[in-house]
């Protein structure tokens, strides 16, 4: 079958960079199928761009190969790397931005892409994707070895996210993320909720009665919790944003409790 190579980027869709990495993988590997996953995580942010990647990776099939660009660090001291697990390769910066998907990964070894043979002949210190990671990624998808491209490491970089911290019949976490829609998603997973309380969430002073199990079970514009597609609790606005109607962003505490239901 034709490789699959799965794209995520900072780059957006008014520039051509997209495009010209695509043209260097199509130069090598014509045969390439691609998967643009996001192009439109916000200009060099790292986290969010690992947690879009994390959401993504288990749905794909084996043998894919992800190569992920938000790499504020281009062309400084931040080492360019592949990664190949059980299941996958990855390509991207040494920032964390890989860290988040194969922490629930079987991680085989991470090399530092040092070999220029895979490289295109001159690399540029502003465009690496260009230059570095899309030629890379192209060659790993035809079945070269990622031995051959650099030596192993062990200390590449990985995001640390904060715990929720559960104590006193309360779970409190933190929003980690927020997609276009304006939903919020937090860090308290659904295996901490207690399944026989009744429970209630407190964001930005504002205290919501119990979990929905989806959008439509409120009204339009009115907000619930509810547990979103990543199993973790989400704050959300029917037909509307979350966000915007709450003025709260990433980091903003979020805060369950339950009494006894009976």
């Amino acid at each position: 079958m034709a490789p699959l190579i799965v794209m995520l980027s900072d780059f957006g869709h008014d520039d051509p960079y997209v495009g010209i990495m695509k043209g260097v993988i199509l130069t090598l590997a014509p045969e390439t199928r691609f998967v643009d996953l996001c192009h439109r995580v916000c200009a060099g942010d790292v986290l969010q761009g690992a947690l879009q990647l994390r959401s993504a990776v288990p749905i794909f099939p084996d043998g894919t190969t992800f190569l992920a660009v938000v790499d504020p660090g281009v062309g400084g001291d931040r080492r360019p790397i592949a990664v190949r697990s059980n299941r996958f390769h990855f390509v991207g910066p040494d920032n964390g931005l890989l860290s988040l998907a194969l922490a629930n990964e079987t991680v085989e070894t991470v090399v530092h892409l040092t070999d220029s043979r895979f490289h295109l002949a001159q690399v540029s210190q502003t465009f690496h994707g260009r230059d570095l990671f899309a030629p890379v990624a192209a060659h790993l998808s035809l079945g070269v070895p990622i031995s051959e491209m650099g030596p192993a490491i062990t200390d590449h970089k990985k995001l640390r996210l904060p715990e929720p911290d559960c104590h006193d019949g309360q779970i409190t976490g933190v929003i980690l993320g927020i997609d276009s829609f304006g939903n919020l998603s937090t860090n308290i997973p659904r295996s901490l909720i207690p399944t026989d309380q009744t429970v209630s969430v407190r964001i930005a002073g504002l205290t919501l009665s119990g979990l929905s199990t989806a959008y439509s079970d409120v009204q339009p514009g009115k907000l619930l919790a509810l547990i979103g597609s990543q199993e973790t609790v989400e704050i959300a606005c029917r037909n509307g944003s979350a966000q915007d109607k709450l003025g709260v962003d990433r980091g903003q505490t979020v805060t369950l409790s339950w009494t006894d239901g009976q």
